[in-house]
């Protein structure tokens, strides 16, 4: 297989990108495991379109069957083969790096030998054009040099609406995260909350985890960050987010665009006087601390949160939550990303 790998790799960057129909014109020379090339045969090869990285989340994956000359060359089109996951023509090829991933079977059937994988470095002009075309009501966003977006958009009559400002806001009114933890899937990205006219968001993150930020739950705006320090700036289409060591975090955004994500700790606040760490129960996502007092707060970051409606709800700096004193009871509090949360109290 030494030889299939070497050989095809070299083919790949001689792609060609063809544009009616949509895909991406491929040849390749079918090799054996002693170098020889695999001739008037049926091979079969499995491509795959992965994001980010070469073992990226796989966007699209198709299989093609196809007959060998001579010399063992045969040409395909990815795009348009057997598919067996994705959405071909829904690829974004603008907003991160692609990788395309080959496994080839020379004896036709389905027991694939990993060939190789290679970044596509030459985005296709036909593709990235033809995304243009939203969806309805979701307009077009342009990035001016400075990084600015710029929302254009349409109504029913056709009539164009522009941006009247020459130096309009950056700051998103909404914000959503996805990454690893979802395939960064956009369409499940989770919505931050709005507190103190900042972005907030709570999570529990694996160590290795990436994440970047989006301004709907689609990928027309994408936002990466400065650096993989706890602080910085957003910028647009720039590298994702990593988590340094598992644990659960807050992060923040204000009005300025600089971000600061730091892990934390969630306390029982029982009577002013003592505070509990919270432990975290990972396989059903809700803090747990037994107390005997009659009164408690949770403490969340540093700020206190009570429960104004004694209905179970937690709110920045809410009412006391009043038990039996003496008694044991476990309280359990279940912390939403967007700063939510309700909570349990069981007798012990």
């Amino acid at each position: 297989m030494k030889n299939i790998f070497t050989l095809t790799l070299l083919l790949l960057s001689s792609i060609l990108f063809s544009q009616v129909p949509q895909g991406i014109s491929y040849q390749a020379i079918a090799l054996n495991s002693s170098g020889n090339p695999v001739a008037n045969a049926t091979v079969t090869t499995r491509l795959s379109v992965l994001n980010l990285t070469a073992t990226g989340a796989v966007l699209y994956a198709e299989t093609h069957s196809k007959t060998t000359n001579a010399q063992g060359l045969y040409n395909l089109v990815i795009g348009q083969g057997s598919v067996v996951s994705g959405v071909f023509n829904t690829i974004n090829w603008g907003n991160s790096a692609k990788f395309l991933k080959v496994e080839l079977d020379i004896n036709g059937g389905s027991n694939y030998a990993l060939v190789g994988t290679t970044q596509l470095l030459t985005v296709p002009y036909a593709f990235t054009a033809s995304q243009l075309v939203t969806l309805p009501g979701q307009g077009i966003t342009l990035v001016s040099p400075n990084g600015t977006p710029f929302q254009v958009a349409v109504n029913n009559n056709g009539e164009l609406s522009l941006p009247t400002s020459n130096n309009p806001s950056t700051t998103p009114t909404q914000l959503y995260l996805y990454g690893t933890f979802n395939n960064y899937n956009a369409a499940t990205a989770i919505q931050f909350g709005n507190f103190f006219s900042e972005f907030l968001g709570y999570k529990y993150f694996t160590a290795g985890t990436q994440f970047k930020f989006l301004g709907a739950q689609n990928e027309s705006v994408v936002y990466g960050v400065s650096s993989n320090s706890n602080f910085g700036q957003l910028v647009l289409n720039g590298p994702a987010y990593t988590i340094p060591s598992t644990g659960f975090y807050k992060i923040t955004l204000n009005q300025s665009n600089y971000f600061e994500i730091n892990s934390i700790n969630v306390e029982l606040n029982q009577n002013y006087t003592v505070n509990t760490t919270m432990q975290y129960n990972t396989a059903q996502n809700y803090f747990f601390a037994t107390s005997n007092y009659g009164e408690i707060k949770f403490k969340v970051a540093g700020l206190d949160y009570g429960d104004n409606l004694a209905d179970g709800t937690i709110e920045y700096d809410g009412a006391t939550i009043i038990s039996n004193q003496g008694t044991n009871y476990q309280y359990r509090l279940f912390l939403n990303f967007n700063g939510s949360g309700n909570y349990t109290k069981i007798q012990q």
